[in-house]
């Protein structure tokens, strides 16, 4: 009797284990669907992970593009110095024409002078002849077959203009000559002026240009180096936010997939609990005994129960079992 009622009770106990075993899982259930709720959404932060992947594919592509810009503002940087190179070489050159044509200009000044000089010298001669010509315009010589007595002045003018028309031709001829160099000789010392002039002006233009040329590629380079090296640092941070969301992902995933089973696993226990208990409850409830507590006496030895029995009576204790009894012997009862 006793033996039935130990292994209904330890049937009992089981099944409470169960049931609390269920229970727990469930809890564990619950507080990781909690915990996945409360954690980031994985779509989103795979959402977030293909944005930043995006987002470093087009930093990589300008860092790129920068990189080749800056190769090429080095390579116009040496084309640049190549040119301002070529610009001092040119500027050597010109330099030595100019020193040429000061040259070439001081024999010109020094042929002008001559010339000057000799039209200087000639300018009496030239007055001389200017003032006959004169006198003869103003005292025409007199007709020979209208006065016979003026033959003689007509002959005597004949004669001195016969001898001076050569001469002043002559003198006229070489005059022209000398006014014509002159003219030419000036006409080139301003060819030349004015060709230095432009020289030395392009000259000027041309290396000031390559002045503000290369100042604006150094600064354009400096610029391009700046932008890139804030890519680069652009970049690096969303490398380090990209790994950081990888492994969010995968922590999130590995939790999910932990939350999963455990929910799956206390799934599982419900429902063996169900069938167990649908199966065996009618049978195991009709054959367990009462509760000790709607029993009269609970089911333990007599001798476990010293000092836990109530009196039969109320009133003062006089005497104990076992007592002496006031003669010399024990009480018994």
């Amino acid at each position: 009797m006793s033996e039935d009622r130990k292994s209904r009770t330890g049937s009992w106990r089981a099944r409470c284990g169960i049931a609390v075993a269920v229970l727990v899982l469930s809890l564990h259930a619950g507080r990781a669907e909690n915990t996945l709720d409360m954690a980031p959404d994985p779509d989103q932060s795979r959402a977030e992970y293909e944005r930043v992947s995006k987002e470093i594919t087009l930093s990589s592509e300008r860092l790129a593009k920068l990189s080749a810009d800056i190769a090429t503002i080095k390579k116009d940087h040496a084309s640049i110095t190549a040119a301002l190179i070529q610009s001092a070489m040119t500027e050597q050159k010109l330099g030595q024409d100019i020193e040429d044509i000061g040259a070439r200009l001081e024999g010109l000044k020094g042929q002008e002078q001559k010339i000057r000089a000799s039209l200087m010298a000639r300018r009496d001669v030239l007055a001389e002849v200017l003032g006959a010509l004169q006198r003869m315009g103003l005292n025409p010589p007199p007709a020979i077959l209208v006065k016979p007595e003026d033959a003689l002045s007509s002959v005597r003018s004949a004669i001195l203009l016969g001898a001076v028309v050569p001469e002043l031709r002559q003198q006229t001829d070489s005059l022209l000559a000398d006014l014509k160099e002159q003219t030419r000789i000036t006409a080139s010392i301003e060819a030349e002026r004015a060709r230095l002039t432009a020289a030395v002006g392009d000259q000027t233009a041309e290396k000031k240009r390559l002045g503000m040329l290369l100042e604006a590629k150094q600064k354009l380079e400096a610029d391009t180096q700046t932008q890139m090296a804030a890519e680069k640092q652009r970049s690096e941070a969303l490398a380090a936010k990209a790994g950081s969301l990888k492994e969010l992902i995968a922590s999130l995933e590995a939790q999910a997939d932990k939350s999963r089973k455990a929910a799956d696993a206390a799934k599982a226990a419900e429902q063996k609990t169900a069938s167990g208990d649908n199966t065996s409850a009618p049978a195991e409830l009709a054959s367990l005994p009462v509760p000790e507590s709607n029993q009269l006496a609970a089911a333990v030895p007599f001798s476990a129960l010293q000092g836990q029995i109530a009196l039969p009576v109320t009133g003062r204790i006089k005497r104990r079992f076992g007592a002496d009894d006031g003669n010399g012997a024990v009480m018994l009862g």
